[in-house]
Formats: structure tokens, sequence, C-alpha cells
């Protein structure tokens, strides 16, 4: 956050991947603290593989 800041960024692309816990199922913890705490915009991506295994666990979440 300091270099983008400081180099004058417009735009972050920044990778996501889920954790365990549920509050980070959609988002990955760093992800989350960026996306509360940066004034620069933030694209996130995931991965096939990381996607994949999200759509797994919600669809568990949702047989419940």
């Amino acid at each position: 956050m300091k270099i983008a800041l400081r180099e004058n960024v417009d735009l972050i692309v920044m990778g996501v991947k889920g954790c365990s816990e549920i509050e980070h199922v959609l988002v990955g913890s760093v992800a989350d603290k960026m996306f509360r705490r940066s004034p620069i915009t933030i694209v996130s991506y995931r991965g096939q593989k990381e996607a994949e295994r999200l759509r797994k666990r919600v669809a568990y979440l949702l047989s419940d």
C-alpha cells in the first residue's frame, strides 16, 4: 500500500484465495485488509483453481 501511494497508482489488481475461516471464504485476509483500508481502487482476481474450491465450499454451505 505504501508503494502504491508513493507511486501515485490509480488501480491495484490483486489475486485472492479463500481461507478456511468462514469470514474469509470469499476474500483472503490480506486482500480483505487491503479492500477495507485502500484509498485506491482494487480489482480482485481469482484463479480457476481457487474459484472451483470456492464453488465447492459455497455448495457445501448451502446444502446444510
